[in-house]
């Protein structure tokens, strides 16, 4: 079966999801979800999402936690990324307060545990904003196990529609 990720981006998360049902719905496409914390993980399943669905990084992150794996599959994709990780740390807004290496651990537990969720689940596409680390590294990741990563924009004319622009570049 075709899957589609998204990563969950706040309050766009609700948005995220009714594209997420429509799209199960119309076309049988399962959806996964890549969560920073644990509030927008117990949202997702009391909508209705499989909890085996849902990768909740807050399960694996306790500020000491970093990954050797992680720091090899963060350096495989910055050779793909149009900015290197430093700069990915400076960008965030919660990240680039933190010490380096704290932010490089963080980031490094990001990469091992996406890459072994979405790893042989046949993603097709993922969506996500990609303003925050967080929203960078997974899309990234997913792009290197062959999805299309897609950033939502606002269509202003009509306004009740929107469109998506291919990665993080726009």
């Amino acid at each position: 079966m075709k899957k589609i990720a998204f990563i969950v981006s706040g309050y766009k998360t609700p948005l995220f999801f009714k594209i997420a049902k429509h799209i199960e719905e119309k076309h049988h496409i399962e959806s996964l979800w890549i969560s920073p914390n644990k509030e927008w993980a117990d949202w997702l399943i009391n909508q209705g999402s499989k909890e085996e669905n849902i990768l909740d990084i807050s399960k694996y992150w306790n500020k000491t936690t970093g990954s050797v794996s992680g720091r090899e599959i963060l350096a495989t994709i910055e050779k793909t990324l149009p900015y290197s990780i430093s700069t990915i740390i400076k960008i965030d807004r919660n990240l680039k307060s933190k010490p380096q290496e704290y932010a490089t651990k963080y980031l490094e537990v990001v990469a091992e545990k996406t890459h072994s969720f979405l790893h042989g689940q046949n993603v097709t596409k993922i969506f996500s904003e990609q303003t925050w680390a967080f929203d960078i590294i997974p899309a990234y990741i997913a792009e290197s196990l062959g999805a299309e990563s897609l950033v939502p924009h606002t269509v202003r004319f009509p306004s009740d529609h929107f469109g998506f622009f291919k990665g993080a570049l726009h």
